[in-house]
Formats: C-alpha cells, structure tokens, sequence
C-alpha cells in the first residue's frame, strides 16, 4: 500500500494497497429536502450488512437525499494512477456506487495517463496521492473542487482536518477528495526476536531506542544473515518532519534544513549497525526480506495487504508504534492521502463527484477498512477502531500501537519532486558509505538541486 508511483504508467493494475471510503448522501430537489426536514423524517438508506455506519462528536453526516426518479445513465471514466487491483476496484469503487447511484457506470480506464490527456480522452475522475498534486496541476490534470463540493452537499467536517489541509492549495483551492491514507508502522518478527531472547519493542520508542534493539538481532545464524532493522530508505523518515528536497514557495533547495542533518544521521547510524548493512540503502528491499523472515524489525507504510499470505506462509509478526524522531514524540509521518481528483477538463464532473461520494460514505469506507485494512480519511475514532476487524490474520494482534502517533500536514511538494529527491538520496548514499562527510553530503545535494532547479525555471 505504497505511495510514490506517478500514474504516467498503465492504468495502476499492480499490487495492493491503500484505499478507503464513506457516505454522504445525495439530493432530490429542494422540495425533497424541504420536506425531510419538515417531518423531520429520516432519509436515510438501510446500513449495509456489516453494520451501522460509526457515530461520533464529528458533527452529521449530510442526510441522503432521494434521486431523481429516472437520471440519465451516465459513464464516468476513471483513471487509477496508483496500484488498484481489479478486486479492490469493484469493491472500492464500483460496488458503492452501483448501490448509490445506478445509474452511473463506472468505466476503468488503462494506458498511460500523458498518452491520454494527449488524445483528448480525459478521464472524468483520477486517483492519485498528493505527493504528485502540484505536477497534475501544472498539467491542468486537477483542478479546483469547491464549487462541486457546495453544489453536492459534501460534509468536509467528515474529514481530518490535516489530511484536507495537505490538499489544498494556499489559494484555498482544494484540488481532491480523499479516500485513503497511508500510515506508517513498525513490524516485527516475533520468532527472530524469541530466537534470540530479545523482548519485544514497546510503543513510544524514538529512532535511537529502535536501534538499540536492532543492534541485539542483527547476527548470522548458520546460512541466515539476520537484520535487525530496516527503515525503509532515508526518505521515509524525512516524511516525519514533512521535508521535501525543495521548498515550494523559493524553488531553492531544502537540503540545508537543519531537518536532513537529523533525518541523515538517523539513518545512516541504522545503516552502519554491524551486521545490519545492505547493498544499496536506496534499494527499497526491506520490506520483502521481512516478509520473507530475515528482517526482526521493519519500520514502513502499510503492509497489511502483504501480511495474510505471509502469514500462512509461517510469519509470525506483530506491530508497534512507528518509532518517533527524537524531540517530536508520536508522529509517524506526514500525510500521505490517496484521493480522487477531478480534471477541469472532464465531461461527466458532477457524475464523478457523486463517485467520489459513494466512495468516501460512511457504509463503503466501514467496509473497506474492516475488510481490506485501508486507514480511512474519516475523523471519527470508530473507523480507526474497525481496521482488519473481518482480517482473520490480524486477530490478537496490537493493532492499537499503529493509531498512538499521529501524521502531520504535508507540503505540497514541487513538481521537480522525483529529481530533487535523486540528487538528494544519492548524496546520502555517498554519506552511508562513508565517501562524504554529514556537511559535504547535505552541501553538494543542495548545489545540484539549485543547479537543476535553476536550469529547469530558465527553461520556462
């Protein structure tokens, strides 16, 4: 359940990952609502079968508001620029929508995404993460949803408020729904840890208590090289401090923010734990090492759509709260929100923002977090108290030690995101090997990326 994946690729039929949804409710006509409100009778559908959409001190949902008695059928083309399998798509997107609103069809669209803006083929609805908004803006492929959110009644106040806030733009332009989030965890392999009589990790742990551990589990036993802890790549930490490579107001370098000093050292120090070296600390191989049993520990995003064939393959894992940033306890990350977002030049925006609609109900976003372990965007604590519930892998695991940290806003990050982080990463590749000291390290990816930047802006 990855993020980082610009949907330029073919239609995002690859692997699993985050999703989410939950209802709104959808209107009649003026005289329909008048008239709920005056007999004071509810509007509102039957629950689904897995029960009661949750209640909480998030303010009402909107009321569901009957529809016309025959719309017009309308398609609405939808573009999954991130991982959705065909599964998860008929039960994230199609399946509410066909309950809701039948008479929209919802039509996956596949091939690369700038090969279809390019033929005129603009898809109505695209599902991306935030990470890539300003590029989509750039490219008139997201616009502006304010007014479709007023004219359909759609209850903001629904949403965490963070998780809003990192999709708008400082104009108050809110450029995308979301359906999903990501989160971050630290897993562990409960055998590794039993093997070599380690207690296991405990919540509230900061970077430097994890690698105390680590340094226990990180051995060779027989043929089996064991790590203690992997942490994903240097990036994945600087989410913690919401970092990007470049600031977005200056298109300078962010490199000199006493923040990378931080997030540098933190995971060269993981790195260099003898015994716990990799190949190439921007290799991203963490992940599959611990589902294959050789990792103790694995500090990433969500592995739930990993973990129940792993798990019958023999893993015997648990998870605890993400380790935090020394200073800044309890945060795991910024947001990193999977969303629904509306190009300007789309045919069908009111069918679209329906879509959007079914998809984020109270009723679809239960479902999906109970039975696909997508962290929901909702506000209200029950969805977070729902996660994996109908998982029966996940049973008596400590679930609750994911939800103890919280995510904080994130930048919109510049356009020029994938090449500044390359200068980024590769200067603190030379760091972890030792080819760079911490000051000449930060100093040269801050020269290349103002060099690129500046190359890239005098293009314009």
């Amino acid at each position: 359940m990855r993020s980082g994946t610009i949907g330029i690729r073919e239609g995002g039929r690859v692997g699993k990952r985050m999703r989410k949804s939950r209802t709104v409710r959808k209107l009649a006509g003026l005289s329909g609502l008048l008239l709920c409100v005056l007999l004071a009778v509810g509007c509102e559908t039957k629950e689904e079968a897995n029960g009661p959409p949750p209640s909480g001190g998030t303010g009402p949902t909107a009321p569901d508001r009957a529809a016309p008695a025959h719309p017009s059928p309308v398609t609405v083309d939808f573009y999954p620029a991130m991982p959705l399998t065909d599964a998860d798509f008929d039960k994230i997107v199609v399946q509410p929508v066909r309950k809701k609103y039948p008479h929209i069809t919802v039509n996956r669209m596949g091939g690369y995404l700038a090969n279809t803006f390019a033929a005129g083929d603009i898809p109505d609805l695209i599902q991306t993460h935030n990470g890539f908004l300003q590029e989509f803006y750039d490219k008139a492929m997201v616009g502006d949803i304010n007014a479709l959110v007023r004219k359909h009644g759609i209850d903001l106040s629904r949403f965490d408020g963070a998780i809003l806030d990192s999709l708008r733009t400082d104009k108050g332009e809110l450029l995308g729904l979301p359906y999903a989030v990501n989160f971050t965890a630290l897993y562990y392999n409960k055998a590794v840890f039993d093997k070599f009589g380690v207690p296991y990790p405990s919540d509230g742990m900061t970077w430097y208590d994890a690698i105390d551990i680590a340094k226990k589990l990180s051995r060779r036993e027989g043929d089996v090289a064991y790590r203690g802890l992997d942490p994903e790549g240097v990036g994945r930490i600087a989410r913690q401090a919401a970092l990007d490579y470049a600031d977005m107001k200056t298109m300078k370098s962010n490199m000199m923010n006493p923040g990378w000093r931080t997030v540098f050292e933190i995971a060269k120090t993981i790195y260099t734990i003898p015994g716990n070296e990799v190949k190439d600390v921007n290799a991203g191989n963490g992940a599959a090492d611990f589902l294959q049993g050789t990792v103790a520990m694995m500090a990433t995003v969500n592995l739930f759509d990993q973990l129940g064939d792993a798990t019958f393959k023999g893993l015997d894992w648990d998870v605890a709260e993400y380790p935090s940033i020394p200073g800044a306890p309890h945060v795991n990350t910024d947001v990193d929100a999977h969303i629904l977002v509306i190009p300007p030049t789309a045919k069908h925006k009111d069918a679209a923002m329906l879509v959007a609609e079914a998809v984020t109900s109270d009723a679809a976003q239960l479902m999906m977090t109970k039975e696909t372990a997508r962290l929901s965007p909702l506000r209200d604590p029950a969805f977070k108290k729902a996660f994996s519930s109908d998982m029966d892998f996940v049973k008596g695991k400590r679930i609750e030690s994911i939800f103890k940290s919280r995510m904080i806003p994130a930048p919109i990050r510049t356009k020029y995101y994938s090449d500044t982080r390359a200068f980024g990463v590769s200067n603190f590749k030379d760091y972890a090997l030792g080819a760079k000291n911490l000051n000449t390290a930060l100093r040269d990816a801050d020269e290349q990326i103002n060099s690129y930047l500046g190359t890239q802006l005098g293009k314009k």
